[in-house]
């Protein structure tokens, strides 16, 4: 009984295997065969398309160069007895050659940068370079001073400086992360690899 059982999970086993061949996409770095992250059925996706959609959701299906994405959204909905929260399930295909960034490995986490650095910090230096300009500006202005009264310049020069660090900082990472900058998203049909016998 204990044999039977045996060869009944492995023809099972084998059954199961030849049933999941599908096509898979995977993320490289450029100009390589390393392989940072595979996509297949049933695996979680995040990025974002050329037109600013946003993919958070899990794969369903991937068919001639299009994934098939089940998305969903949880928002307040209007009732006649009020309101209720009611989360909404779609599937939605995204040809491949439509995404500009997928947000994968250590960088992030659900879809969204993580970590004060690469998310938060460029932000905070325009931000606060250009007020602290914008400011002096308009307060030298107001009373009718000089730009050379007070040795304003450094302080000037030095905001100027944040603003425009934060500025090509983000820029460049967000030109290394789309596709096409330090990684490549190939798309590889099923039974197109050859396993060796």
């Amino acid at each position: 009984m204990r044999i039977l059982l045996y060869f009944s999970f492995l023809l099972f086993l084998d059954a199961s295997v030849v049933a999941q061949t599908t096509d898979i996409v995977q993320i490289r770095k450029k100009n390589s065969t390393k392989v940072l992250k595979s996509y297949f059925p049933t695996a979680f996706i995040a990025g974002s398309t050329y037109d600013g959609f946003q993919i958070s959701g899990i794969i369903k299906a991937i068919h001639g160069d299009t994934l098939y994405i089940a998305q969903q959204e949880t928002k307040l909905m209007r009732t006649e007895f009020g309101s209720v929260v009611d989360t909404m399930f779609y599937t939605v295909g995204i040809p491949l050659v439509n995404i500009e960034r997928f947000y994968f490995g250590s960088r992030y986490e659900n879809g969204k940068s993580k970590g004060f650095a690469q998310a938060t910090l460029p932000n905070i230096m325009v931000v606060a370079g250009t007020a602290y300009v914008g400011l002096e500006l308009f307060n030298t202005l107001y009373r009718r001073e000089s730009l050379n009264e007070h040795n304003k310049w450094p302080s000037l020069i030095g905001a100027s400086t944040a603003a425009l660090t934060g500025y090509f900082w983000k820029k460049i990472a967000r030109k290394r992360d789309r596709v096409g900058g330090r990684y490549v998203a190939v798309y590889i049909k099923a039974g197109s690899i050859k396993t060796p016998s």
